[in-house]
């Protein structure tokens, strides 16, 4: 009785318009602000974003243990969220960013070569 008045509560999905343009830069584009970037002071950063999709807060999270080399992964488990105020689980008042623990499950992802 109960699951089916949560079914009757939930709505139906929408359909995926698969002729919606994507959102994201052409090969020229992309070209183009290689270009653009290159000698940048966040060079590497855009080219990180750029290259695996991830969100910039997931990117300035980033530390060098999260970094596998041999394996050629990134390990991205945490964000960087920027607020104007932090205060710690005593309600006491930072003044420096601290790293928020993704409460979803990490997800591996391998960009090749």
């Amino acid at each position: 009785m109960v699951l089916e008045e949560l079914r009757n509560t939930l709505a139906e999905p929408a359909e995926e318009n698969l002729d919606a343009k994507e959102n994201c830069l052409s090969t020229v584009e992309s070209h183009r602000f290689l270009e653009t970037i290159e000698g940048n002071r966040y060079e590497e950063l855009f080219l990180i974003l750029m290259h695996t999709g991830i969100r910039i807060g997931e990117a300035l999270a980033l530390q060098w243990r999260d970094v596998n080399f041999d394996e050629k992964y990134l390990r991205v488990y945490k964000t960087l969220n920027r607020v104007k105020l932090y205060y710690d689980k005593q309600g006491k008042r930072l003044t420096e960013p601290y790293y928020i623990t993704q409460i979803t499950s990490p997800k591996k992802r391998k960009v090749s070569d």
